[in-house]
């Protein structure tokens, strides 16, 4: 069988997922300021880690860091200033391209 797909590539990790009918990004309801660009997770057991047929918590979520507080952190500030760096160069690119303008920023 042989056709077509098409895709949205993340223009962060470039992963990519596809574009079915009625695809939408959906709402922003978080503050990108206030998003947890870090999750910090508890790995308790469950299937997959040895426990099998165990319940427990799995990768249970216990905290989150911003990128303001990642940036912050010695132990995230490296990969925090990465996803900035990243942000800032789509943004040059895109303004390059003529896509988006300073007067779009504010």
């Amino acid at each position: 069988m042989s056709g077509e797909i098409s895709q949205l590539a993340c223009i962060f990790c470039g992963r990519n997922r596809p574009l079915k009918r009625g695809f939408s990004l959906g709402e922003l309801t978080i503050d990108p300021a206030e998003y947890g660009v870090i999750t910090i997770r508890s790995v308790g057991p469950g299937p997959g880690r040895g426990h099998k047929g165990v319940r427990g918590e799995g990768f249970r979520t216990i905290g989150r860091l911003n990128i303001k507080e990642a940036l912050e952190d010695p132990e995230f500030s490296d990969i925090a200033g990465q996803v900035r760096d990243r942000l800032i160069a789509i943004v040059r690119s895109y303004m390059d391209a003529g896509v988006l303008t300073i007067e779009d920023l504010t």
